[in-house]
């Protein structure tokens, strides 16, 4: 019954989860990422912000920006621009810009990478693509923990923890592991 009920959980907060990512047209956050780096021995902060905005139309691809600054050296800053065609990578240490091409289908955007699952992946797609598992509740937050079970995804990372705000469903937190043991928040 136990597992019924966990398995029942998660569907719920799944699909919950997968409607709020929907309905979601625009977004702004702020964002702090910490990175633990076991093999160095080192704790990397970064602040800054997400926007994001869905395309207009099916077929027009959304936009977003993402600026990270470290917090002890705001030289030292990610920089990343999406215009729905191609993703710009700011790379100012060695003074470079990086341009992608941005896949042309929803199936391949969820391809990219692991996060990618939180801006277009459905719920029985990441239920068949990831290992997910309902990890509880608490007043504010639903927990799910996430493994992967594809090669080019263990590559990206070994384990994960989903923290979704219950008052609207929207992702709160990320925390994962690397295949290296480094931790990411």
């Amino acid at each position: 019954s136990s597992d019924l009920d966990a398995e029942k959980n998660l569907d719920l907060v799944l699909r919950a989860w997968e409607k709020a990512m929907t309905d979601l047209k625009s977004f702004a956050v702020e964002i702090d990422r910490t990175t633990l780096d076991k093999a160095l021995q080192t704790k990397d902060d970064f602040k800054g912000y997400a926007l994001y905005v869905k395309g207009a139309t099916k077929d027009a691809g959304s936009r977003a920006r993402i600026e990270l600054y470290k917090t002890t050296n705001a030289k030292v800053y990610e920089k990343y621009i999406c215009t729905g065609t191609y993703l710009y990578e700011y790379s100012p240490g060695n003074n470079l810009v990086r341009i992608h091409n941005m896949p042309q289908t929803k199936q391949g955007a969820q391809q990219e990478s692991f996060l990618s699952f939180l801006f277009g992946m459905g719920a029985d797609q990441a239920k068949t693509r990831y290992e997910m598992n309902y990890a509880g509740s608490d007043v504010h937050y639903h927990y799910v923990l996430i493994k992967p079970r594809m090669a080019h995804d263990k590559n990206d990372f070994s384990e994960a923890r989903l923290s979704l705000l219950r008052a609207n469903n929207l992702p709160a937190q990320m925390w994962y592991l690397q295949p290296n043991r480094s931790e990411i928040t």
